[in-house]
């Protein structure tokens, strides 16, 4: 019997999906193209027409899942994850030290809509009842959601964030994990949680979120005809996990360049257990309830939605 030609596009994580590229895992009856993802394009199907299967945005999928697009239907497969705590940036003599000073403050980031700020804004909420309405909105993309309640601003092509919160036209900005680049003359950013590690760790203690930024997205169609392709992506993708892991684990001839892995290693056992990456639904309900409620609350989504609904049947 022939294997079934699946295009995938995403990310090239050495340490959970290299596996799958190089051949080392292959998914049962399935004879995977693996296309690693150029640039940071999460949106889908409209940036990826010709794949079969694709990574995706988390808030992304939710938002045109919730508008009636049923393109796609995701595996809980989840291949991004991070608390995004150490992404808020403020400058170096902001008069801003708690996160409740934020209110009322102008605020400048991406895109509303993206899952590091969906987290971004949910751990505010629920940690420091600091609500995105409380805050004034700025952002680069021109895709702008309408939240209700909520002031946003699409910026004119060519703003930069940084520039605005260097000059002080801005009070804050809401990034990925690595500072944005400074414009010449910049005296420096500091973080909004200087010692986000031991306030991420906290939070990880007390709610058991690990918060999930990207999962893998089956077109609907080929889902509907071969079911069975669910089931054998999801335990290749697991797979390829385990064996990637255990390059990392291998500290004595580190794969890859932290001169404290084996600290880390220990430090991430103690806080989260021996299986701190889990794929699966089951082993994740929580934190993708939360995530639809905190898309529900933000006004990113109409209506409520189920974790449920989110995913194919692994059967």
């Amino acid at each position: 019997m022939s294997e079934l030609a699946i295009r995938y596009v995403g990310m090239d994580y050495f340490d959970r999906t290299r596996p799958l590229m190089d051949g080392t895992v292959r998914p049962e009856g399935i004879a995977l193209e693996y296309v690693p993802m150029a640039g940071e394009r999460f949106g889908g199907f409209d940036d990826w027409p010709d794949a079969d299967a694709v990574e995706m945005s988390v808030s992304r999928y939710l938002t045109v899942l919730a508008q009636g697009d049923e393109r796609g239907i995701a595996l809980p497969i989840f291949v991004s994850r991070a608390f995004r705590l150490d992404g808020i940036y403020l400058r170096a003599d902001s008069a801003i030290r708690a996160p409740r000073d934020l209110v009322g403050r102008k605020v400048g980031i991406s895109d509303y809509q993206r899952t590091a700020a969906l987290w971004q804004r949910g751990i505010l909420m629920r940690e420091y009842d600091v609500q995105p309405r409380d805050l004034t909105w700025y952002q680069t993309s021109p895709n702008v959601a309408r939240p209700p309640g909520v002031s946003i601003t699409a910026l004119p092509p060519g703003a930069s964030l940084a520039a605005m919160l260097m000059s002080g036209e801005i009070d804050a900005l809401f990034h990925g994990a690595q500072p944005p680049a400074l414009p010449p003359g910049a005296v420096g950013l500091r973080r909004l949680f200087p010692d986000w590690v031991a306030v991420e760790q906290d939070y990880y203690r007390r709610t058991g979120h690990f918060p999930i930024m990207h999962l893998v997205v089956l077109r609907r169609a080929l889902y509907v005809e071969q079911p069975w392709i669910a089931r054998s992506l999801l335990e290749a993708f697991g797979k390829a996990k385990e064996i990637g892991w255990q390059r990392v684990l291998h500290a004595n001839t580190p794969a890859v360049m932290l001169p404290w892995l084996s600290h880390h290693l220990q430090e991430i056992e103690t806080v989260m257990g021996p299986n701190h990456w889990p794929y699966g639904l089951a082993e994740n309900y929580a934190t993708v309830d939360t995530m639809c409620q905190l898309h529900f609350e933000q006004g990113l989504s109409d209506r409520r939605l189920q974790p449920e609904e989110l995913f194919a049947s692994p059967a």
